[in-house]
This record gives C-alpha cells, structure tokens and sequence, in this order.
C-alpha cells in the first residue's frame, strides 16, 4: 500500500503580529486552506497527511532561540536564515508548503512549495527602495529570491503573478499552479441584500456622520503603490465637478493606518494640500461582520492600487453588491473582469469622473452591483484547496523523474 505524502503546511500567518500576515490577506489565505484541509479531510487522507508547524512551535523552548533574542540586532534574519532551516528539518516531510514566499528561509531545509503572492518589491523597487536602507532592501530581495529559486513547484494566486515569475525569475510555465483565492461566504450572503434605515443609520452613527452624507469608500494599505494619492485627487476634481447644492462625498479609509507607517506623511500631506482634512475618514480595523454595512452604505468602492498580486479588496466589495471601480492595472482585469468599472491608475480626472457617474446614476450603481457579486462568486476557497491539491501532485511527480 502507498503510504499518504507527508504535507507540512506552515501556518505562521495565523500568529497574531507575525510580520503583519494575520491582519492580511495572507491570514485569510492560511485561514481559508487550512479549513479546507480540515473539511475535506478524509477525502484525502489516502493521499496526503497534512500537519501544520509554525515559526513560533519550531522555536518552541529552543536554547538557540533564546540565546538569539539576546542579540541587540539582527534577530529576525539571523533566527529564519541559519537557525530556522535546521530546526524544519527535523519535521521530515515529503513536502513542505510555505504559502509566501517571504517566508521559507534562503538555505535548503527539503523539498518545498511555495506560494507567489506577487513580486511587488522586486518589480516596483525603485517605488519601495527609497523608504528602506538600500543595502538591507537589497539584501533581503537577495535571501528572498534566493529562496524562491529553491521551490520545486510553485502556486500563483493569479495569471498575472504567474507570469511576473516567469519573466522575472525565468520560471518555466510547467512548473507553476494558478490557484486563485476565494471570498468568503459572510460577503456574499449581503450581494443581493438591501440595508435597513435602522442598519443605515447605525453605520452612519458609528462614522459621526450625517446620514444624507454620501461617502465612497477603500479598503487596505497606504503604502505607495496603492496609490491613494490619485484617489485623494480624483475626491478634489470631483468637489470641483459638483453643483453648490449638491453634499460633497467623503471618502472613508477602511483598515489599521500607522501613524508611523513609511507612506502615512505623503498621505496627510496631500490630503491636506487638497484642503480634504474634513472629507477623508480613517475608520481603523472593521469586523468582517460588520465590513459588509459599512461597504453597503457607500457610493462605490474606488480600488486605484498600481499593483496587486490577486486583489481581495475589490472582490470583497463586489461580492457584498457594492459597484465598484478599479484601476486598469496588473491582474486586476483578469480578476475583476467587466463588473467593475477601469478607470487609468495614474488620471484622477478619469478616476473623478467615475466616481461622480456612479453618484449620478443609481441604474449604473445597480448595473454593476449586480455585476460584481455575479463575478465574485465564482471564486470559492474550495476552489482554491483543490488547484492546491493539484499543485501538490505535481510537485511529487517532478521529485519523481
């Protein structure tokens, strides 16, 4: 009899603070596979054995570990690149899977597979390095591409990142799995519901706005290639594009913002010198029991990122019905296709100009909603757990040649 290949999936995003996963997209994704590992379990336990490590287990009651974190500098590096491989090779698997790819250390521990998430700072360096030390950004792409180079199967969370990797590392097509991710069913449940006045009215309390203020909201980070400069001057062409009588929208910045965050000056900056000190709302981190409200109540959702490896956000705005625009930029058209209305990333006119139609016209509001949560709901993390399963298999059967 075969005995079952050993996975040993590395769930370290779900460690609350662990290099910022679990508040990400990275953690829904971990989050999302290992539940589908767990509900399918005896579907595929003929053929795989998946059991789960973390960073902080491996290191769990390590005297290496300890003597580590007496370093003054250097911690993080010195533990993942020389102390961590040693310690996963004791786990002793067919296969391990690192789902991102900043995570497996850059010295072999075995065979592994690992998940491209996208190639944001090797493709958009000359737009991150200027925020970081240049010999620390250069080293640690070094470690990271090194550690890309060592996979023997790779999993691309979409066409275009499949594609990023096969022009920037030389991958071969053959070797990568295109595993798109899901949205999550408590978004979907709200695509095709309309919001009470109470629900209205309890989202617009917890703003501190008046409930006859329009607002179009966004959703994730601020660091540049997000692109929030655009979107802050596409609010101000739109002001100016309004009637007198007309109440000018807010824009609400749905998601934890640092005030120490690298990009947060360049942000109030411009939203100063756009004189929109009163129209932008930071709201911080929403439930995602409460997400679907506060997206509801909005104009539209304005998505104007440079780049992005899958794009969940928009996803998640349309699969609540909520229309949507997006910028016409990476693998943003391939995931969102025609139900989100592509404007140009860098043209805030343009980006205005489909902000105030989506004002202007609830049939077009309609239109797209339908649109969005129609296109939303053709992803499913089932989906997503068996190209991964997939992806597994070839990574076994290249080991095998």
């Amino acid at each position: 009899m075969i005995q079952p290949a050993k996975i040993a999936f590395d769930t370290s995003a779900l460690i609350s603070g662990y290099r910022e996963h679990s508040t990400r997209g990275i953690g829904r994704y971990v989050k999302n596979l290992k539940n589908y590992f767990e509900k399918y379990h005896v579907d595929i336990q003929n053929e795989f054995q998946i059991e789960y490590f973390d960073y902080n287990v491996v290191f769990a009651g390590s005297k290496i570990k300890k003597a580590i974190d007496l370093l003054p500098r250097g911690r993080e590096t010195i533990g993942r690149q020389l102390f961590y491989p040693y310690k996963l090779k004791k786990l002793r698997p067919t296969l391990y899977h690192f789902p991102a790819h900043m995570d497996p250390p850059a010295l072999a521990c075995g065979k592994y597979i690992i998940t491209i998430l996208d190639l944001i700072l090797f493709i958009l360096k000359d737009l991150y390095k200027t925020e970081q030390v240049e010999w620390k950004y250069n080293f640690a792409r070094w470690l990271e591409k090194k550690a890309i180079l060592g996979a023997a199967h790779y999993l691309a969370i979409s066409a275009h990142t499949a594609h990023d990797l096969e022009r920037e590392f030389g991958v071969p097509p053959e070797k990568i799995t295109v595993t798109p991710l899901g949205v999550e069913k408590c978004f979907l449940e709200w695509g095709q519901r309309e919001l009470s006045l109470e629900e209205r009215s309890a989202v617009y309390s917890k703003l501190g706005l008046e409930t006859d203020i329009p607002y179009f909201t966004y959703m994730g980070g601020i660091d540049l290639r997000k692109n929030l400069v655009t979107l802050i001057k596409a609010l101000k062409i739109l002001h100016d594009q309004l009637n007198s009588d007309v109440r000018k929208p807010k824009l609400l910045l749905i998601g934890n913002i640092s005030e120490n965050h690298q990009s947060y000056p360049a942000l109030t900056k411009v939203i100063y010198e756009q004189g929109l000190e009163n129209f932008v709302v930071k709201t911080g981190f929403i439930a995602d029991e409460e997400l679907p409200k506060f997206l509801k109540c909005s104009v539209a959702f304005v998505f104007p990122s440079l780049y992005e490896g899958f794009g969940m956000p928009p996803l998640e705005a349309m699969a609540c019905g909520v229309p949507t625009i997006a910028a016409r930029a990476s693998c943003l058209p391939e995931i969102l296709g025609t139900a989100a209305l592509m404007v140009e990333p860098t043209d805030a006119l343009e980006m205005a100009n489909a902000m105030l139609a989506f004002m202007g016209k609830k049939d077009l509001r309609n239109r797209y909603a339908e649109l969005g949560w129609r296109q939303a709901k053709q992803y499913t993390w089932e989906r997503t757990g068996e190209l991964t399963l997939a992806g597994y298999r070839k990574a076994l059967a290249e080991g095998r040649r």
